[in-house]
């Protein structure tokens, strides 16, 4: 994975989506993959240490938007693409019913990372989330849990999640905490 895909795929991680990387599509007679399929039950949520961990309140809203209806409440599917330019990746609606299928009949949303000087921006070609944002937004979520005094062990997430324990590793040694 490149680091555009690493940031979508911890930002999605982060906002409670289940995922699956580079997700080989069989469309006709080809096949190709997608960066990411997210998944993410209905009323899901995680607990630590008696303290839900916050989502992005303005990501939640804008997937009740699309959805028309509670993001939280309902059941979703993604697919996403990032690109670490300001290109953005067409997914094709070949690509939404094969993964569709493959989500039980959950229709998933577009969602392309890329650079952007919007946060988000939302069009016929489904959401797009500037990385940049997404950046600091993870940031911002692992200073939330450092405020609390309860995250020192780097060690368990990089052996799970290699690119979140980065993250906190580089934190560290710049000096943010």
């Amino acid at each position: 994975m490149n680091t555009a895909e690493k940031l979508a795929a911890t930002y999605l991680r982060l906002n409670g989506f289940l995922l699956l990387q580079h997700f080989t599509v069989f469309s006709g007679t080809s096949h190709n993959h997608v960066d990411l399929v997210g998944f993410r039950p209905a009323n899901s949520k995680e607990i630590v240490f008696r303290k839900r961990l916050p989502r992005d309140p303005q990501f939640s809203n804008l997937l009740s938007a699309i959805l028309r209806r509670d993001s939280e409440r309902n059941p979703i599917g993604v697919i996403g693409e990032a690109r670490s330019n300001r290109d953005r990746d067409t997914i094709s609606s070949e690509h939404v019913e094969y993964i569709r299928n493959f989500l039980g009949g959950v229709r998933p949303l577009r969602i392309t990372f890329c650079v952007a000087t919007t946060d988000f921006h939302r069009d016929d070609d489904g959401l797009r989330v500037s990385l940049r944002y997404a950046y600091e937004w993870i940031q911002g979520r692992i200073e939330w849990m450092e405020e609390r005094g309860r995250l020192t062990k780097t060690g368990s997430w990089e052996l799970s999640e290699e690119f979140l324990g980065d993250l906190l590793s580089l934190r560290r040694i710049i000096g943010h905490r």
